[in-house]
């Protein structure tokens, strides 16, 4: 490790001493430069500066949400809101908004045998009835899912998932008094052939497989089909809290004219095995 610091040390040191050697001109083999050459010098040594200062030259990336409804900036969002991407929620196995707590703080979710229990600092509805109105308001694609057990089977070929804290108006639908969840899938890309796939293998046989492919119709149209197929044994000593969950999910995008664009969507979700139990666990 010294040796390693030492040579980077050396090699910070010598850089500005070739960069001087570039930048210096040699006297000896050109003549003084008249004032047409004194503009080319000029312009060199703004093109050197230039090539130094471009590498320095660093930004956040740009995180485009639409938490209110239009499209913008997250550090210019005026509301408190957690974005995470569909690329994290893939790579850490996310397949259902139960583990979701695992990349957002300040969420809660515990699933149940009807549904999901749902709370954004510590504000949520302790009910585990199926027909009951959450506290916490769940979108799918821009649309509200008022039902707990219809948050299930969507976590897979995401564009990225919202979470915003605290109470929240009328923009998707209802108000809701702990926050709202926006899941937000990937849609077709117009003329852009592309896929991918991933494939998972853990502990109690857990199984995670997922892919999507994007087919282009013509110049002004597309269709994205998706799966996803999560599986695992039971956590407990009689086979509950286990997984048996397909989904799957097909989308048509046409440009009919350079400002109509439609898109039609449909989606398949099956949840089998035992299911989780009815208690809540703080």
């Amino acid at each position: 490790m010294r040796k390693l610091l030492l040579a980077t040390t050396a090699m910070m040191c010598g850089l500005p001493t070739m960069a001087n050697a570039q930048a210096a001109p040699d006297s000896r083999a050109q003549p003084t430069p008249t004032t047409g050459g004194s503009e080319t010098a000029t312009g060199s040594s703004a093109q050197v500066a230039d090539g130094q200062a471009a590498p320095t030259s660093q930004g956040l990336t740009d995180i485009v949400v639409t938490a209110q409804r239009r499209s913008e900036n997250l550090q210019r969002a005026a509301v408190a809101v957690d974005v995470v991407s569909g690329s994290d929620i893939a790579a850490a196995g996310v397949t259902q908004v139960a583990r979701l707590n695992e990349q957002v703080p300040a969420l809660t979710v515990e699933p149940t045998s009807t549904g999901n229990l749902i709370f954004i600092r510590g504000v949520g509805n302790f009910t585990v009835t199926p027909n009951s109105d959450p506290a916490v308001a769940f979108n799918y694609d821009g649309v509200y899912v008022g039902r707990p057990t219809g948050s299930t089977g969507v976590f897979f070929d995401l564009e990225r998932v919202e979470v915003l804290k605290g109470p929240q108006g009328t923009l998707y639908g209802r108000n809701a008094t702990g926050g709202a969840i926006n899941v937000i899938p990937v849609q077709p890309k117009i003329g852009e052939l592309s896929g991918y796939g991933t494939v998972s293998y853990g502990d109690y046989n857990a199984l995670i497989a997922e892919a999507a492919i994007n087919l282009p119709i013509g110049d002004k149209g597309a269709i994205r089909i998706s799966a996803n197929r999560s599986q695992h044994d039971g956590y407990l000593s009689d086979g509950g809290s286990d997984e048996r969950l397909t989904s799957g999910r097909i989308q048509l995008k046409a440009e009919l004219t350079p400002d109509i664009t439609v898109r039609v969507a449909g989606d398949y979700s099956h949840s089998g095995g035992f299911g989780s139990s009815v208690s809540y666990v703080c």
